[in-house]
């Protein structure tokens, strides 16, 4: 099998907190082309989900987080379901400048939180003052292989953000 689609994500946050310890809200939006698959993409597509998450920051270059997110689907042929990433961001420059991250994620199917998970690594690059681009690569561990690079920007205020990211390469083949 093999599926070409994109998505568009628009995102709007808000956050509350101090910069050791915070906790944010996610609204999210999503347009989806060329989304012709067993299952349209995401089951029954939603066009809005919710996310929750907290974040710490024990130094000022590092920072650990921890976000629920709901209907979200791990590949094509699976409907969606809860969603749990640990994550953690590096910024060598001790601001925000520029930040490696990567990211852990667990999917809800069935029992266990830890058949289906995903590895998400990236980029993140401050253009200007609120203004960021960011470019991420992610990898997929199912009964299908799932690998895709996404690209967006982000337009931050002082307690709430703006996001649009865009998936440019899609490869998802059945193992």
């Amino acid at each position: 099998y093999k599926y070409d689609y994109s998505i568009s994500t628009f995102s709007l946050g808000f956050g509350i907190g101090s910069k050791t310890i915070s906790a944010g809200l996610l609204l999210e939006m999503l347009m989806r082309d060329d989304a012709r698959t067993p299952v349209q993409l995401y089951g029954s597509p939603p066009k809005y989900r919710l996310g929750l998450g907290l974040l710490f920051r024990p130094m000022q270059n590092t920072s650990f987080s921890l976000v629920y997110k709901n209907d979200e689907s791990m590949t094509v042929s699976y409907t969606t379901t809860d969603k749990l990433t640990f994550g953690f961001a590096f910024r060598p420059l001790k601001d925000d400048r520029f930040t490696i991250m990567t990211d852990l994620s667990v999917f809800r199917y069935g029992n266990n939180f830890f058949d289906y998970n995903q590895i998400k690594a990236g980029i993140d690059l401050r253009v200007l003052n609120g203004l960021y681009m960011n470019v991420n690569y992610t990898r997929n561990k199912a009964d299908i292989r799932n690998e895709f690079v996404t690209a967006g920007l982000r337009f931050d205020l002082p307690n709430a953000s703006i996001r649009y990211n865009h998936t440019l390469s899609n490869s998802i083949t059945k193992l």
